[in-house]
């Protein structure tokens, strides 16, 4: 899945589907811009990081100075997830082998009791990690706020702060079967953001004339749920962190309110800090990305999928064309590039079915034509 560098101008120079962007602050000595020309020792300075490194960790060149990219995974990994670790992370990650990545803890492992919560107010569900529930409150519900001594480099976009749990399950009736839906659909989506939740979807995929397999509705069922992320909770988000902001602009910097959200740095007076040296008065570092009176709405999503094959192909298929079913993988990656677009990140958590089943309640619902939360407006983004 392609990605972009947050806020920047220039191109994403591997398109690496793992990686994420970290600016350096500090005095990276003369340069031009406009010419691409850098102070000869950058990689040195770039070194200087005081945390350890991974070995698949890079440091690149930008009209700006230098930038290390730290290596990651798509797969949501809880005992490698920095929200649930904290401090420990950057310590611990340098030894990390990210080609053979650990099998993630289930949802019912003790290191994760009470890890998701939801939250009537905004009806999500939402990941509760190192700060454990002591700031973890609406609107924010920060899963780690950093404290200043921990970060040696700006983090730009990095989803460091608060994360949504959205579950997500496609149903489709048994080759040769008939569909059991009243309104002739094969195959369902069902999407669960938690108990009650207006999020919740029980919808209808395909008609008479189309035939789904488990791979294909898990696929379009994930897309559904993707669209609701990016056409509903986040403009719902928008506005309840915008009143927030307003509500508390008499007391607290509007730019602070919004650090974190959903985990970007701060607006600081419209433009972005970057270090102490000269590197951070330049036009070019200026924030293009929205208008000043926007927004920050960074943030990471979990979609949970207990159906592994569909997680695998996703987390891995970066440069391969898949033998099944490519028309529905680059509708779902032209979704992600959508949402990055508004700073919305994606991990993927794959679960046994039992830990999955309010969102195969729902698909089963949408199997049998009781539908809820279905919404014909955004039907053509997520059809086949």
């Amino acid at each position: 899945m392609a990605r972009r560098w947050d806020v920047h101008d220039f191109d994403d120079p591997d398109e690496n589907p793992v990686t994420r962007l970290r600016h350096l602050g500090g005095d990276y000595g003369p340069y031009d811009p406009a010419h691409w020309e850098f102070d000869d020792d950058d990689e040195d300075f770039a070194e200087q990081a005081k945390h350890p490194r991974n070995p698949k960790d890079e440091v690149k060149r930008t009209p700006a100075g230098p930038i290390i990219i730290l290596h990651d995974v798509d797969y949501f990994i809880p005992q490698w997830d920095e929200q649930l670790m904290g401090p420990e992370w950057r310590k611990k990650r340098g030894g990390w082998d990210y080609d053979s990545p650990p099998q993630p803890l289930l949802p019912n492992d003790p290191k994760l009791e009470n890890a998701f919560k939801y939250c009537e107010e905004c009806q999500l569900t939402w990941l509760v990690g190192y700060d454990k529930m002591e700031r973890h409150s609406h609107p924010h519900h920060f899963a780690w706020q950093p404290e200043a001594e921990y970060i040696d480099v700006h983090r730009w976009g990095l989803e460091s702060e608060a994360s949504v749990v959205v579950y997500v399950r496609g149903g489709c009736v048994q080759e040769g079967e008939a569909s059991q839906s009243p309104a002739g659909n094969p195959a369902s989506i069902g999407v669960f953001f938690g108990k009650d939740s207006k999020y919740n979807l029980a919808g209808p995929q395909g008609n008479a004339t189309t035939t789904f397999d488990k791979e294909e509705a898990e696929i379009y069922a994930i897309i559904g749920a993707l669209v609701r992320i990016r056409y509903q909770v986040v403009e719902d988000r928008r506005a309840v962190l915008r009143k927030f902001e307003k509500s508390t602009s008499g007391n607290v910097d509007a730019g602070e309110t919004s650090q974190g959200n959903l985990g970007k740095s701060p607006n600081l007076n419209g433009k972005k800090s970057h270090g102490s040296g000269g590197g951070g008065d330049h036009k070019d570092w200026e924030d293009c990305s929205e208008d000043d009176d926007d927004i920050d709405l960074s943030s990471r999503i979990i979609i949970v999928s207990d159906n592994k094959e569909v997680i695998d192909n996703i987390c891995n298929l970066e440069g391969k064309q898949p033998v099944k079913h490519s028309d529905a993988y680059d509708k779902l990656d032209d979704m992600l590039d959508e949402l990055e677009e508004v700073d919305v990140h994606v991990k993927w958590y794959a679960v046994p079915e039992e830990f999955n089943m309010e969102a195969v309640e729902l698909a089963n619902e949408g199997l049998h034509g009781h539908f809820r939360g279905y919404e014909e407006t955004y039907t053509a983004l997520w059809a086949k």
